[in-house]
């Protein structure tokens, strides 16, 4: 606290009081009312804890006003009589002493970051800094910006005794007021040092009258400068100890002007008396880049400097996260959830096969502490939301790029998707990194490497985002563009392997997040993953009506995209089951068996299932059968099932074989090793009569397992897998083949014809406007009418058509 502005307060609240009490007659009752008012505002208004200044000097003039209150009426001859005025007054007097004591014992809190005294590199800077003030007159204290250059200056302040120290912020200084805070701030020191000075009168005098003018030019030419000079340089010379004046961040000042203006005035001090010292802090780069100057002549107004000491990103996040649990910070923040970004990164497994090409990389870029002082905060603030605790390491990333890596960070867009822009710059073509993967997989062998190493090029912005990709957590792969078209396009999209549709959807994720990071009201799901947040909610239903009942509510949002966050759309493909993408989605995003065995009933009593066709197999095929309920529910329901022919010629049944009767291996219970001799595969099955031996002889193993197991859970199993063996058995030795699913999107040739019969419909029941609209939606979620065909439904029959169709 400042007493000596406590002191100057009473002095005046002493004299205004006595020519005020002496010259007007004021009543007990009038003062009492005022005074407590004042007092009783000033409790209200603010907290005596966080204003111990203020409340001092408040209680000091509220004290020495009553002392000379009272003392006038003691000279005017009142006396004490014990009256209800009295013990009113002494009450109050009593009060403001008490509170008075209570705010001069009580403590502020030290809130001032110390996040950098845990660094023993800037303990070492501050020794160094030391000797060059004591040494030098002028230092240049140099960083990047938030690196500690501030702190140091505030540890050195607080630690040394040899020095006194004046900070001056640079932020706001114009041409016209350098002189004048830099005067202010010594004369400031002068009285608290109870030394006279008249420098900071005479500076405001020069400057109202010579604005125009400098200090510079006041020590050669001006007559009234000299005398502020020799008041300035008297006032330093009489003090004990030299004075260091530190001028922050003079890289952030944009008119050079200024800059220059304060480099002559301190030079100009500093070479008269050896009481002041200057310390400049500032990033070179910058500091040049302002002046116009290279760091050659920047020599010549700071010719000793010294570098703070860099310490690397990891150092600099084990020491603030050890800090920050001292202090109850970071507790959502584990350093090795972090650990991934300073590692060393190696190619992606997938892309180390598809490139053929060995190679490791690590994030090499120098970040400064405050700005991972930054970084953590907001992390531990993000990850206190439940969306992104299950994605860490997509959250760190990102955040790693909006803090260390700016330019990275502008080019993010909710246009596009972070996987799919061209950030790869070859041969002057930016390019996806699919293409740049293409790129390398056509190269000769030969040649590869040097390709591979001309395009991400050390220190290369290639580089960088590639690390950011592996960063993220991207999985490469090439996706081979389907040119196919009707049902051969339906077949493709039926058959795509699970780890494909893995990938795509895991990507997905990623670039939904990143949106999300980056506007927090889009969507941070998957569109699969949307619809299978949407279909547990159906699934929790108790009916069956129920269930169907949300099922259609769900599918008409889908038509209409009305979801939750209106960037998620429709899973529902056109041609194909419904039910197709709702078990692709759980599949990837369904963990729980109760949900699995949920839509297994759920689809069966919906879709009424009485038969065995390609497209039950190509749902089942996309079920999780890891789990061991699951897969015997999806078993018992199959060997009910009547069998109308075979599937030996699809593509989706020989994969359902290896799948399901290959998990009587991976449930552990017989081995099925003669699968891999007989090599099945996905190909259509040739040869019906070679399998049915090899099911019989695995069948063979079950009724030894069922012969040899205490237990009865494990001979009703054995049982289950038997009869799922001579049910396909039976299928595949059935006379009548059946054809793949496929779709029923009309080609371009049969449109028309097709769409006849809902003409003839629509034409019959009159159906217009909200109407008609019902009824193709309705068509539309039974796969009874593609797109193509509702465009062109409406156009006929569209309320905007009905004149003219009429």
């Amino acid at each position: 606290m400042n007493w000596f502005t406590v002191i100057k307060v009473i002095a005046i609240s002493i004299i205004v009081s006595i020519i005020s009490f002496f010259s007007i007659n004021i009543d007990f009752i009038p003062y009492i009312s005022v005074s407590s008012i004042i007092f009783i505002t000033g409790l209200i208004l603010f907290d005596i804890r966080k204003n111990k200044q203020i409340f001092c000097c408040t209680f000091s003039v509220l004290l020495t006003n009553l002392g000379i209150f009272l003392g006038e009426k003691y000279l005017e001859g009142y006396r004490i009589c014990f009256d209800v005025i009295d013990f009113i007054y002494i009450g109050y007097l009593s009060l403001l002493v008490i509170l008075f004591i209570i705010s001069l014992c009580i403590r502020r809190k030290d809130n001032k970051n110390k996040i950098e005294n845990f660094f023993s590199e800037r303990e070492d800077d501050c020794k160094l800094l030391l000797e060059y003030l004591k040494k030098y007159p002028i230092v240049g204290l140099q960083a990047l910006w938030g690196d500690g250059k501030t702190y140091i200056c505030n540890y050195l302040k607080s630690k040394n005794k040899n020095f006194y120290f004046i900070s001056i912020s640079l932020m706001t200084l114009q041409i016209d007021t350098v002189e004048k805070i830099l005067v202010n701030e010594l004369n400031s020191l002068f009285k608290r040092k109870r030394i006279f000075s008249l420098a900071s009168s005479k500076v405001n005098n020069y400057l109202e009258k010579n604005i125009p003018h400098g200090l510079g030019e006041f020590l050669t030419k001006n007559e009234s400068y000299t005398e502020l000079y020799e008041s300035i340089i008297d006032g330093v010379n009489k003090l004990d100890k030299p004075v260091v004046v530190i001028f922050e961040d003079i890289d952030r000042i944009n008119e050079k002007s200024i800059i220059f203006k304060l480099f002559s005035i301190l030079e100009l001090l500093t070479s008269k008396t050896n009481k002041i010292k200057a310390c400049y802090q500032y990033d070179a780069d910058k500091l040049t880049e302002i002046l116009k100057i290279d760091s050659k002549y920047l020599e010549k107004y700071i010719p000793f400097y010294i570098n703070l000491t860099p310490i690397s990103f990891e150092r600099t996040l084990k020491i603030l996260l050890e800090k920050g649990k001292t202090e109850q910070l970071y507790n959502n923040i584990l350093l090795n959830d972090i650990s991934f970004i300073f590692q060393r990164q190696y190619l992606d497994f997938d892309l180390r096969k598809l490139i053929n090409i060995e190679s490791e990389f690590a994030m090499t870029y120098y970040f400064t502490i405050r700005s991972v002082v930054f970084f953590l905060d907001e992390l531990d603030k993000l990850l206190e939301l439940q969306e992104y605790a299950s994605d860490k390491k997509v959250l760190i990333t990102f955040l790693t790029i909006k803090h260390f890596l700016p330019n990275i960070y502008k080019s993010l867009s909710f246009n596009d998707r972070f996987s799919e822009c061209k950030y790869f710059e070859y041969e002057k073509e930016n390019k996806t990194i699919a293409e740049i993967i293409t790129l390398l997989q056509s190269t000769e062998a030969g040649k590869k490497i040097e390709v591979y190493n001309k395009v991400f090029a050390p220190h290369s912005d290639n580089l960088t985002y590639l690390i950011i990709f592996h960063l993220f957590g991207y999985k490469f792969f090439i996706k081979n563009e389907d040119t196919s078209e009707g049902d051969e396009r339906v077949k493709s999209l039926l058959n795509e392997d699970v780890h494909s549709i893995e990938i795509k959807e895991h990507n997905d994720k990623i670039d939904r997040l990143i949106w999300n990071l980056l506007y927090f009201g889009k969507s941070d799901k998957t569109d699969k993953e949307n619809a299978v947040k949407e279909f547990e909610k159906i699934l929790d239903n108790d009916t069956f009506e129920k269930q169907v009942n949300a099922y259609k509510d769900f599918s008409k949002r889908a038509f209409y995209r009305n979801f939750e966050k209106p960037d998620n759309s429709t899973i529902f493909l056109l041609g194909i089951d419904s039910f197709f993408p709702v078990f692709q989605g759980f599949r990837i995003y369904e963990k729980n068996p109760e949900y699995w065995i949920k839509l297994i009933d759920f689809y069966f009593e919906y879709k009424e299932i009485k038969t065995i066709s390609a497209s039950l197999i190509h749902n089942l095929n996309n079920c999780n059968i890891s789990f061991r309920d699951v897969y015997f529910h999806i078993l018992s329901k199959f060997i009910r099932l009547d069998i109308k022919g075979n599937l030996n010629e699809t593509n989706c049944y020989p994969k359902f074989l290896n799948e399901y009767i290959g998990a009587f291996s991976r449930l552990g219970f017989i081995s099925t090793h003669e699968l891999e001799w007989y090599s099945i595969g996905n190909k259509p099955i040739k040869d019906p009569k070679k399998y049915t031996e090899l099911y019989c002889s695995i069948a063979t193993k079950l009724t030894e397992l069922k012969k040899k197991t205490p237990l009865e859970q494990i001979q009703h199993s054995a049982k289950i897998m038997k009869d799922f063996l001579k049910k396909n058995v039976r299928l595949m030795l059935a006379d009548k083949s059946l054809q793949e699913y496929v779709s029923k999107i009309e080609t371009s040739t049969s449109c028309e014809d097709s769409l006849n019969k809902f003409y003839k419909e629509i034409e019959e029941h009159e159906l217009t406007g909200e109407e008609l609209r019902k009824y193709l939606e309705e068509k539309y979620n039974q796969n009874k009418i593609s797109a193509y065909g509702i465009e062109r439904i409406w156009e006929k029959y569209g309320e905007d058509n009905q004149e003219a169709t009429t």
